[in-house]
């Protein structure tokens, strides 16, 4: 599972400074924090952690990542430590806006705003989501209908929806994928996207799909499933690991049903978490 414990957090950086040959880092993130047992531990321990290695220079900046917009909120209020960015994925773009809702917030208390996978993670690409994909059918249908439509009227909706978020005012930076062993045509595409302005018509498919497919939606997000999900899956594991079955038995099955999934590391005795970077 996750270890957010102090010791952890201090010996990662160290060893990730080792292995890229750094002094510092600029930003330091602390991710996917909803997965943690307890918000405590990433405000008493995480958090300071990181806190004192910044007093000794090697991390200049803290942020946060997840994807629930208020537990991310929730922890920048509560925190002793000073948070620079808060790093959200898909909860900002065309199917889905809840970012807004803190948006006020970070800004009144100067935290950068980092949105990321403003394609949904594939919900509205042409090739569409992997299996895996924790969004409800009803979201997946209207993302499939939203790229048919923008084709049929001459636009390419991978494009529109990168250049709406790269030039919104709401966020700071906009973070798009760069598979660059698998898809290297992605990092020129996203290089050019990234320059090319807004047009009239850009607007009109946005306001168009918006209307047609997603405001009659009455859930647009998946949060607290792929929690939930994790957590059974640690709890199976841990049932299977006490009835002596060998731990790799459930990994399969978890893969299969879900991206979150546990795996053992062979070399120890402890459960490590592995997400889908798709």
């Amino acid at each position: 599972m996750f270890d957010f414990s102090a010791k952890r957090v201090i010996h990662s950086v160290e060893e990730s400074l080792n292995r890229l040959g750094l002094a510092y880092v600029d930003v330091i993130q602390i991710h996917d924090l909803e997965f943690a047992p307890s918000l405590d531990i990433i405000l008493n321990e995480t958090l300071p952690a990181l806190e004192a290695l910044q007093k000794t220079g090697k991390v200049r900046h803290i942020g946060i990542t997840g994807y629930e917009v208020h537990t991310l909120l929730e922890v920048v209020q509560k925190s002793r430590v000073k948070i620079d960015t808060v790093h959200c994925f898909c909860r900002y773009g065309l199917y889905n806006n809840d970012l807004l809702d803190i948006i006020p917030e970070l800004r009144k208390r100067g935290v950068g705003i980092i949105n990321a996978a403003p394609l949904g993670l594939g919900l509205l690409s042409k090739q569409g989501p992997e299996d895996w994909h924790p969004a409800n059918e009803f979201l997946k249908i209207a993302c499939r209908a939203a790229v048919a439509y923008a084709h049929e009227v001459g636009s390419d909706l991978e494009k529109v929806v990168l250049k709406l978020c790269y030039n919104s005012p709401d966020v700071d930076t906009t973070v798009a994928s760069m598979v660059c062993v698998e898809r290297p045509d992605l990092v020129t595409f996203n290089v050019h996207t990234v320059q090319e302005p807004m047009t009239d018509n850009d607007r009109n498919v946005v306001e168009d799909i918006k209307a047609k497919y997603f405001r009659a939606l009455e859930k647009t997000h998946w949060e607290g499933e792929p929690v939930a999900r994790y957590w059974e899956a640690f709890r199976e594991e841990e049932a299977l690991k006490k009835s002596h079955f060998h731990p790799l038995i459930l990994n399969d099955v978890v893969m299969t049903k879900n991206a979150y999934a546990l795996f053992s590391d062979p070399g120890e005795d402890a459960l490590m978490y592995r997400k889908s970077t798709m």
